[in-house]
């Protein structure tokens, strides 16, 4: 089972539940966003609320698998923790610059501590499209990455 499957599986969810008629409808392909967290937990709790929100989620686990999965295509987006295992959000946005990889890069961060404000500021400044602290607001942040995606398509 993969992961997303697995997330889907363990938050009650399933993909395949949606009816044939609801998939052949759709003209569009779902986009798809990259959750990448070493935080199984929070990783789950965003990849649910994305997929909750019709999009398309598959997962990474460390910067150097994000970074990946982004080289190998399809990503319309990434929401990625600002520390990750191998590489922190700030080293795999200077990566994607270098490698000429344009993407949005949601940048989320444990809370509000000074450090963390820090490394913010600093994944900014490489380029993320846009930062939040945990915890989370699902409206402020579905509808950024709405917007996101509406501005990456136009």
């Amino acid at each position: 089972m993969t992961e997303t499957a697995w997330i889907f599986a363990a938050q009650g969810h399933d993909d395949r539940s949606s009816s044939r008629s609801e998939r052949d409808a759709a003209p569009l392909r779902k986009k798809s966003i990259l959750v990448a967290d070493s935080d199984q937990l929070h990783l789950a709790y965003v990849a649910v609320m994305l997929m909750s929100e019709g999009y398309s989620v598959s997962v990474a686990s460390s910067g150097d698998e994000a970074f990946a999965r982004i080289r190998a295509g399809g990503i319309d987006l990434v929401v990625t923790s600002v520390t990750l295992p191998g590489m922190d959000s700030i080293e795999l946005l200077r990566k994607l610059q270098d490698a000429a990889l344009t993407v949005p890069v949601v940048v989320v961060a444990p809370g509000m501590t000074e450090i963390d404000g820090v490394y913010l500021r600093g994944a900014m400044l490489f380029g993320a499209a846009r930062t939040f602290s945990q915890p989370l607001t699902p409206p402020v942040f579905l509808e950024s990455i709405r917007e996101l995606l509406k501005s990456a398509s136009s």
